[in-house]
């Protein structure tokens, strides 16, 4: 019998009471020194660190019906570059004395598809029982999380093992649109559970005329006092079950967040540029904060930080690739100060562009396959760690950039990507890409 939420969701309570009734404060400055992190042990080294290439990609006809992709993608591999490094992680050899045959090949294995066929068949795969039975899983993320959620079940089987809504309405009475919800899945056959829960990315107080047919974005804590926590004990949603891992992910909305906030203090700068260094710490300083939240909260469950896709907007679009590789670089900072591990998705996928469906979302292929071979590897190491991450309590920073500081600094003549009271204003195109970003993300 597993471990259930009682201990754990009251103090997840008390974190979330304390936050919203202001007893939890964080004061504006800069970071300071953060303790080191504890070292994370496995006895499996991480492929998905490594570089390497996806392997056995079918090629397609551009005409192909991309809503009735499954079962195509069944031999897509992460096939990390062999190396000497590669070989030490995987012998009894660290140091290397041994001779080794870098060119020999590997039986090239899948966690996804042997999952696929003991669902089809009915039985535990081979080996599961040391680590994939009786698991829970949490997702926090957007839309992408969402999706790659979805798809994974659909990726197992296009029946019964599938994403289903959890219901629920917001605190403010609206019913959060038919996309913006949570999805609750069953995997009978290994007893696995898990759960996407959908926040609105690092918002830290409501933003007037942010979404259409939305209520104003909530703070991550607040949402996950009065929405997260909640489903987890619910019979519908996890019923009580203690997770194992939680995969966290922020992506979209932090980026229309920053645009519009420019905007709304008449920084004109154009849409696409880099994130400047205040938006980096904002970012980085409320990422820190949340995951000391969920830390708190979950104090024996495994975290793990996905990174972003580069996707495929234009350069001036609000989601142009250079500011989605600077969040990626702002996890992997992140993970590097924190002793967090990396699920490195956004790294691997971003070249497979073709595969989106408007630029930001993917279709079911190889992209949303290899997402759920990643998270069934991470599933595994988990519970073959030896070693959890550090305490929550030794990497928060005593100090961060808040939203206010951050609009504050909007309005302050500078240089960086152009000065916002000189810089040329915004074209009606990007204002257009803008409006075309909010839509995307009420999808």
């Amino acid at each position: 019998m597993r471990p259930m939420l009682k201990g754990t969701l009251a103090i997840g309570a008390a974190v979330a009471v304390g936050f919203m009734a202001g007893q939890i404060s964080a004061p504006t400055s800069t970071f300071l020194p953060l303790d080191p992190p504890l070292p994370f042990e496995s006895d499996l080294p991480n492929p998905f660190s490594l570089p390497g290439i996806l392997i056995n990609r079918p090629v397609l006809p551009l005409e192909r019906d991309v809503n009735k992709p499954y079962g195509l993608y069944d031999q897509v591999r992460w096939k990390s570059f062999p190396s000497t490094t590669t070989r030490r992680l995987e012998s009894n050899d660290p140091d290397g004395l041994e001779e080794t045959d870098l060119g020999a090949e590997e039986e090239e294995t899948s966690l996804l598809e042997e999952l696929k066929i003991a669902h089809e068949k009915g039985i535990i795969p081979e080996g599961w029982s040391d680590w994939g039975v009786n698991k829970t899983i949490i997702g926090i993320g957007d839309s992408l999380m969402r999706d790659n959620v979805g798809f994974f079940t659909q990726h197992i089987s296009r029946g019964d093992v599938r994403r289903k809504v959890y219901p629920y309405r917001d605190e403010l009475g609206s019913q959060w649109g038919g996309s913006h919800h949570q999805g609750v899945v069953d995997v009978p056959v290994i007893d696995l559970k898990m759960i996407n829960l959908f926040h609105q990315g690092m918002v830290e107080s409501p933003v007037d005329g942010f979404f259409y047919n939305q209520s104003l974005p909530q703070r991550f804590e607040d949402k996950l006092a009065d929405v997260f926590l909640p489903s987890l004990v619910d019979p519908q949603g996890l019923n009580g079950r203690v997770p194992d891992l939680i995969i966290f992910e922020t992506l979209s909305w932090d980026l229309a967040l920053l645009s519009n906030l420019a905007r709304s203090c008449g920084d004109h700068r154009y849409a696409g540029r880099p994130l400047d260094d205040g938006e980096i710490a904002f970012l980085r300083g409320r990422i820190f904060e949340v995951l000391g939240v969920l830390r708190t909260t979950f104090p024996t469950t495994k975290i793990i930080l996905q990174t972003p896709h580069l996707g495929a907007k234009p350069a001036h679009h609000v989601f142009s690739p250079i500011r989605k590789f600077q969040q990626a670089q702002i996890m992997h900072s992140v993970a590097l100060e924190t002793g967090v591990e990396l699920f490195d998705w956004g790294r691997i996928v971003s070249p497979l562009s073709h595969e989106m469906a408007d630029g930001l979302h993917f279709h079911p292929g190889a992209a949303t396959w290899i997402w759920g071979e990643m998270l069934l590897y991470f599933l595994q190491r988990t519970s073959l760690s030896k070693v959890l991450p550090p305490p929550a309590a030794s990497q928060l920073p005593s100090s961060r950039f808040t939203q206010q500081d951050l609009t504050d600094s909007y309005s302050q003549p500078r240089q960086q990507y152009g000065n916002p009271t000189t810089a040329r204003r915004r074209s009606s195109a990007e204002d257009s890409d803008l409006e075309e970003a909010m839509r995307l993300l009420s999808k």
